[in-house]
């Protein structure tokens, strides 16, 4: 299975919760009702909780955070994404998705990119898709740098670390995504989103 990663941004004059209710509410509604036409099987919507959060990470504590949520989308396949989509129903779902998207969204500052999904931790299978109100999700992106061999070095002794310490510092799942370079299909590009750093 592979899955889009999509970071989105609230349409300006929004609300926080303004965002959220109408991306939780109208459009995951539409996601329910067609996306299989496009070949979903799994739609997974993250809502921002604290927009302190990143801030304190990386020292900006106070500015405005780039993103309100993020939604990731799962496949079959690339080959199964791209023959959905290349129906006469799917494309009339993605063409929903879209003007919909621009009701909510601030769509000059989408970006998306195509993922390898990396499974470090799993200790609570149960709750792997509904996280109760009392857990917590924290999305932090790191890009590589050009140089392919020091990110692979690095995601084996980071695969290794985490594995060992995650448990100890209470986190009960882990992933890691890893972009899959295909240029057979490019979905921000086609929407005329940002690609991903």
């Amino acid at each position: 299975m592979i899955k889009m990663l999509v970071s989105a941004r609230k349409k300006p004059g929004m609300t926080d919760q303004e965002y959220s209710d109408y991306w939780g509410g109208h459009h995951g509604d539409l996601v329910r009702e067609h996306g299989r036409k496009i070949g979903f099987r799994r739609y997974i919507q993250t809502h921002l909780i604290d927009n302190r959060m990143p801030a304190v990470l990386d020292g900006t504590e106070g500015e405005d955070t780039p993103k309100n949520g993020q939604a990731e989308l799962y496949w079959e396949s690339v080959e199964a994404m791209m023959d959905a989509g290349s129906t006469p129903e799917g494309r009339a779902a993605s063409d929903l998705f879209e003007v919909d998207e621009k009701r909510f969204c601030d769509v000059s500052n989408l970006s998306a990119f195509l993922a390898d999904e990396h499974v470090l931790i799993d200790d609570n299978p149960a709750a792997r898709y509904d996280c109760p109100a009392s857990d917590a999700k924290l999305i932090v992106e790191l890009w590589r740098k050009d140089d392919t061999s020091s990110f692979t070095d690095w995601f084996e002794r980071h695969r290794a670390f985490i594995s060992g310490a995650g448990v100890s510092l209470g986190v009960f799942r882990y992933i890691v995504n890893t972009p899959i370079d295909d240029d057979r299909f490019n979905f921000a590009k086609a929407r005329g989103w940002k690609p991903a750093p």
